[in-house]
């Protein structure tokens, strides 16, 4: 789908680290040892994993990461 603004992209993609365990269950028990060792649950693993996704496909996607600060920092003013 076509994304338009920095903030859009982000949400498609922590939306799809939400639901990667449904695409591909072979990852689910790495992802709960995973979690068991950082003594979080599987979905801040998966976020954490979506911020590290975000920030390496960001510039492809058209966008930076100081654009989301941009944004927050217009709807603080």
């Amino acid at each position: 789908k076509e994304i338009k603004n920095a903030y859009d992209a982000e949400e498609r993609i922590f939306k799809i680290m939400a639901n990667l365990p449904k695409h591909c269950p072979e990852i689910v028990d790495k992802l709960k040892t995973g979690a068991f060792n950082a003594g979080v649950d599987i979905d801040v693993v998966l976020f954490v994993g979506g911020i590290h996704l975000r920030n390496l496909i960001f510039e492809e996607l058209g966008f930076k990461i100081g654009d989301l600060d941009e944004k927050k920092n217009e709807n603080e003013g």
